[in-house]
């Protein structure tokens, strides 16, 4: 729906409830009433047709009236009030988008703190980098660009960097894909070893890739 049709529809609802309390469609109701009731006492009465007509006239007047009060006060709003507010509520939306967003951001971060520190201390335990990293979930992250973050925290912290014995042959774009492969496979990156064997069978299964490119990864000794 367009601004514009939105705050007109905003705006007859508005005058709508100021001026009759009620919808538009009442007030024509209550129009429709008082003019049955006006022939209904000319029947029943005997009232003559020149008091029926004085009456429809009075009528007519205050519909008019009412017209031109419902017209003033529904510029007033569509030029003034309605925007204001719905400029109000959605200031007020976003206020609380951004504070929704903060609160997860924090969140995320506060996870991310507790993962990494998590895995730091697997590795002082003596675990494989890239196995802690499994151990972890990391390959539930939401983006690849989370896995290289984690990775270059860990790197800068003196500590191996998990995918160091393969950077060569597995691009960093697709690490969290590696992972994720390893999970459905049902594949552990326990030591260097599995880690060299796992990444041939990758690559294999991938095709594509020259045979020679298998050699620069080092076979642990």
């Amino acid at each position: 729906m367009s601004y514009n049709r939105m705050l007109c529809r905003r705006s007859w609802k508005d005058t709508c409830d100021l001026v009759f309390g009620a919808p538009f469609f009442t007030f024509v109701i209550g129009i429709i009433a008082a003019a049955v009731a006006i022939y209904l006492q000319r029947l029943f009465t005997g009232k003559s047709g020149f008091d029926m007509k004085e009456a429809l006239v009075s009528l007519g007047f205050g519909i008019c009236a009412n017209a031109i009060i419902f017209v003033c006060i529904f510029l007033f709003y569509f030029l003034y009030a309605t925007p204001k507010q719905m400029n109000l509520e959605a200031e007020g939306k976003l206020v609380e988008a951004r504070e929704t967003l903060k609160k997860l951001q924090d969140s995320e971060a506060k996870e991310f703190d507790e993962t990494y520190y998590s895995i730091v201390e697997w590795i002082r335990n003596g675990h494989y980098p890239l196995y802690a990293l499994q151990e972890h979930k990391i390959d539930e992250f939401r983006s690849n660009d989370d896995v290289v973050r984690l990775c270059d925290r860990l790197v800068s912290d003196k500590h191996e960097h998990p995918f160091g014995i393969i950077m060569t042959v597995i691009p960093q774009s697709e690490w969290l894909n590696l992972l994720k492969w390893a999970r459905g496979r049902g594949a552990k990156f326990y030591d260097a070893t599995d880690t060299y064997k796992w990444t041939v069978d990758l690559l294999k299964e991938r095709g594509g890739r020259p045979v020679s490119e298998l050699g620069a990864i080092k076979p642990p000794s």
